[in-house]
């Protein structure tokens, strides 16, 4: 009996996870790889988007933050709410061996760019799988 309780426990939370969604990247250009990019780095509608983003031919990120903020005046830098300390995320297009998209809940999907050694370099939830596959496929672009 706690056998089969336990079994179906299990179940039930196999069904709450994200499924692997099988991709091979798609050839894509520079600039709708660059707009695919800066699409899954501003975040999801209604999140707040971070102050900065990069995509160059060789990495991609985001910053937030005081320092990064843009100006206000000439000497006064935009203030926002909950956002005290800078944060930085850059990813080199050389580290990046993969990028593993997963099918959420509420038609999200969510990608996982990879190291060689299997190392998450950078996660990010998007509204749609054609983000993901968008994303994905500029990885591969500029991975080239």
């Amino acid at each position: 009996m706690k056998a089969g309780i336990v079994g179906l426990a299990a179940l039930m939370l196999a069904g709450c996870g994200s499924r692997t969604v099988d991709y091979t990247p798609a050839p894509i250009g520079d600039e709708p790889a660059r707009a695919a990019m800066v699409e899954v780095l501003q975040g999801l509608p209604g999140k707040r988007a971070p102050d900065q983003t990069y995509v160059t031919p060789d990495y991609f990120g985001y910053a937030s933050g005081p320092l990064y903020a843009k100006p206000v005046g000439e000497e006064t830098a935009a203030s926002r709410p909950g956002v005290s300390r800078n944060l930085q995320v850059l990813v080199y297009f050389n580290q990046v061996a993969k990028v593993d998209l997963y099918k959420a809940r509420q038609g999200r999907c969510k990608l996982v760019v990879r190291s060689g050694e299997g190392r998450a370099l950078y996660r990010a939830v998007t509204a749609t799988e054609q983000a993901c596959q968008r994303f994905s496929d500029a990885v591969a672009h500029f991975k080239r």
